[in-house]
């Protein structure tokens, strides 16, 4: 009944444009358009020999991994709840670990940005202690300015959003504007910024999907961009609760996303960076829209074609109305019953 209620939609993923489109038939095409996250390039972005502010950096990067020497950090930067599968990346981890030498395995960190006990998730640190004790994950959950944060991307090797279910993954789409390469979960917008393209070599737009195809997650397209290590669910259910009756819940197996952490572990260095930097490239492309230049430009170019193309209600409609009827008494006080008209 929102939906119904207002003169357009402005859409964060294609599938959810496309869901839109078809659930709601009645609107025009003008009132349905996809507008993607922008992440502001000035706040994310690569640090290199140049920055200004190199010596604190390197003194946060020392604190973040406790002053030991690492050289493949994998980043987790979202709330611990279910959806997001932090359980699961803690167990993927210890798998990739327990495939290496212990010399190799002690020179990798998984490092979480997240509240580490939360009623949402789990426990986090217990988790680690009996799941994942002999090799080293470590916490950082205190709230951080955004250049703060920048600076925890640039720690990262590679970073992970695995979630079952995505509207569209704001970490994924910071991750690559620094520069890192990502491995993720090929489900809701997440899909968006892996750069999947169809067999012309063009990419995906949110008009590819439809009614009987609403998600790449089937694995139809796999030419992908080479920022992302991609892992495709191989379990897709339905879940839900009384305000979202119903959403696609998609679960990637833990050994799949040990395999892609361990593929991007053996190109750790210069093949790996230059991954993220083709990620970043592609974020940054007007032509995808992820820059909070583009989103603002579409946003005004969508309000102003809703003005243009606005037509007006009248002014009250009554649906399902109901009426009340006189309350009857009951052994446990007053009881309302209602009618419907």
């Amino acid at each position: 009944k929102f939906y119904d209620s207002v003169d357009a939609l402005f859409n964060i993923s294609k599938q959810t444009c496309n869901i839109v489109r078809n659930v709601r038939s009645s609107y025009e095409d003008w009132q349905v358009t996809y507008i993607p996250h922008g992440i502001a390039e000035e706040d994310f972005y690569p640090i290199d020999d140049r920055y200004s502010l190199m010596d604190k950096f390197k003194k946060f990067k020392s604190d973040a991994m406790q002053n030991k020497d690492k050289d493949f950090v994998i980043f987790y930067n979202a709330r611990n709840i279910r959806r997001k599968l932090p359980g699961d990346i803690v167990y993927s981890y210890r798998t990739f670990c327990d495939s290496l030498s212990k010399e190799d395995a002690d020179k990798c960190l998984l490092l979480m940005h997240t509240q580490p006990i939360d009623e949402n998730g789990t426990d986090l640190p217990e988790l680690v202690s009996s799941l994942c004790p002999d090799y080293d994950v470590q916490f950082s959950h205190g709230k951080l300015e955004r250049e703060q944060l920048n600076w925890l991307y640039n720690c990262a090797d590679v970073s992970i959003l695995i979630s079952s279910n995505e509207g569209f993954g704001l970490m994924g789409a910071e991750t690559l504007m620094c520069g890192v390469p990502l491995i993720v979960n090929v489900s809701g917008g997440m899909q968006d910024y892996c750069g999947f393209k169809k067999e012309d070599g063009t990419h995906l737009t949110h008009e590819d999907y439809t009614t009987e195809w609403g998600s790449n997650h089937d694995g139809r397209y796999k030419d992908h961009g080479e920022w992302v290590f991609p892992v495709w669910p191989t379990s897709r259910s339905i879940q839900g609760s009384p305000m979202t009756p119903y959403i696609s819940d998609d679960r990637p197996d833990f050994q799949d996303v040990a395999i892609q952490m361990k593929t991007a572990w053996s190109e750790r260095g210069e093949k790996l960076k230059k991954r993220g930097m083709a990620g970043r490239e592609f974020i940054i492309n007007p032509e995808h829209g992820f820059t909070a230049r583009e989103m603002s430009k579409r946003f005004v170019h969508d309000i102003d074609q809703t003005f243009k193309n606005f037509k007006p209600r009248s002014r009250i409609q009554i649906t399902n109305a109901t009426k009340w009827v006189k309350p009857k008494p009951s052994f446990n006080g007053l009881t309302l019953s209602k009618e419907i008209s």
